[in-house]
């Protein structure tokens, strides 16, 4: 038995057609084909009734596939165990963020973890939501940052670490809004903006790969709201620093106040009353016996980012300083 082919025979149990099972095993039809032929005449017996349409196990197919089933199983968890040995072995954690929260983020925990375990080498993957929980599922990367989750299923493990204060980076210089008296940024405050006038403006949108796009989704909807995404984009930081030149806005995590330098400098509001947040945390999977030197940079996470936040990352309030009466 050719353990890398039993694929095959359970791809035709389950798509009961050759052809849609060929394109499944990424092989052509006729080598399928040959290959289920000859696997029958090594066991003496029929596995399939290709007569009938769709095609039907035999009594002893049924129980090959059964059993084939079984050491499909074993074999996916032995490769596993032995790339979970491979990665202990050579003392490596594969972390995934999006290239934001690296900048914010590596600096605060890399140099501790680097001191806790000085053998271990990190390796970081950048990349959009979508393409790094896909490296998750596969196994390719142990632990994902990310915030505003979408629909990740019962198989992954969320740690927050906190609780990210948002704003939307919105620009002076719109015609709708130079029509008013507009105050300066201050300190620690964002401007109320009402969810209606935000209908009037020009959005730049992340698309569904970046998390960004899940928390403007649910404050939308919260508030029944559609605005018009002009522009969607992959990364989180071109939304928010095309939306001052665009005369439009952008979600942006309160930090870039703190860290962007503007060329045109935005008014930083909320649509929200009170700052409106999403969970900020980590990810693994569930099923998956993380290597030791990656639960280790969970656990210091967990002690090094709440107090980083508390410490550098200053609260902040929502003013209602403008007056919107004119264009509402």
């Amino acid at each position: 038995m050719d353990l890398n082919k039993i694929d095959y025979v359970i791809a035709v149990a389950d798509l009961k057609n050759i052809s849609k099972a060929a394109t499944a095993c990424f092989v052509s039809q006729p080598a399928l084909t040959r290959y289920i032929q000859g696997l029958e005449r090594e066991l003496g017996l029929k596995l399939f009734d290709r007569s009938t349409v769709p095609v039907q196990m035999t009594e002893a197919g049924a129980r090959y596939v059964e059993k084939i089933r079984e050491i499909q199983r074993m074999r996916d968890e032995l490769e596993q165990e032995m790339k979970d040995f491979y990665r202990r072995s050579r003392q490596q954690i594969v972390l995934g963020m999006s290239p934001t929260r690296s900048y914010t983020w590596l600096p605060r925990i890399l140099p501790a973890f680097r001191e806790l375990c000085p053998s271990v080498e990190v390796r970081v993957v950048e990349d959009n939501l979508s393409e790094l929980l896909q490296m998750l599922e596969w196994e390719q990367i142990d632990i994902l940052f990310m915030s505003t989750i979408p629909d990740v299923g019962e198989l992954l493990q969320f740690v927050e670490l906190c609780r990210e204060e948002m704003c939307l980076v919105v620009s002076r210089f719109n015609p709708l809004l130079e029509s008013l008296s507009l105050p300066e940024n201050q300190a620690r405050i964002l401007q109320y903006i009402p969810p209606q006038v935000l209908t009037q403006l020009p959005l730049i949108s992340t698309n569904k790969s970046n998390g960004t796009y899940y928390l403007a989704k649910r404050l939308f909807d919260k508030y029944h709201i559609s605005p018009t995404a002009v522009l969607e984009l992959k990364n989180a930081s071109s939304c928010y620093r095309m939306a001052p030149e665009s005369n439009g806005f952008a979600f942006a995590p309160v930090s870039v106040i703190l860290e962007e330098k503007f060329g045109s400098l935005p008014l930083f509001c909320s649509m929200e009353e009170e700052v409106s947040t999403r969970p900020l945390g980590l990810v693994y999977k569930k099923m998956r016996k993380l290597p030791a030197p990656a639960m280790e940079f969970i656990e210091l996470a967990r002690k090094l980012i709440p107090g980083y936040v508390r410490e550098h990352i200053p609260h902040f309030e929502v003013a209602q300083d403008i007056d919107y009466s004119p264009i509402l």
